[in-house]
């Protein structure tokens, strides 16, 4: 059967659209699983290690480890304006950072990756 130009771009088309359903999936299921964070009674918020290794693709061992090290770290910025009540955690491990903002009963309503996160210098890292 030949290849014609029209069939190429229907494939093409055909792709794009796959690879579309591919991320929607993808941000669909990061959606499905809700992160949650408790505060302890000093306002401190905790950090579930299983959680938040799935964020950054590796174990929860592994980030404490990290801790250990003195490579895990973690800025707690608190909402004001519009934003109050909210929370936004950024952990940096290595030379990637996660980021997530938590609604006043910690959980979590929106997050980024960032692979690589120069803004986030560290003096042992760079």
């Amino acid at each position: 059967m030949p290849v014609t130009a029209a069939a190429s771009q229907s494939f093409a088309a055909d792709s794009e659209t796959a690879a579309e359903r591919a991320k929607a999936s993808a941000a669909e299921l990061m959606k499905a699983f809700l992160m949650h964070f408790e505060l302890n009674e000093q306002g401190d918020w905790i950090v579930d290690f299983d959680e938040l290794a799935g964020r950054f693709g590796t174990s929860a061992s592994y980030l404490q480890h990290q801790i250990k090290l003195g490579l895990l770290k973690g800025f707690l910025e608190t909402g004001s304006g519009e934003n109050a009540g909210r929370s936004r955690i950024t952990i940096r491990a290595g030379k990637s950072a996660w980021q997530g903002t938590f609604d006043s009963a910690g959980f979590l309503i929106d997050e980024v990756l960032f692979p690589e996160a120069p803004w986030l210098k560290d003096p042992l890292l760079n």
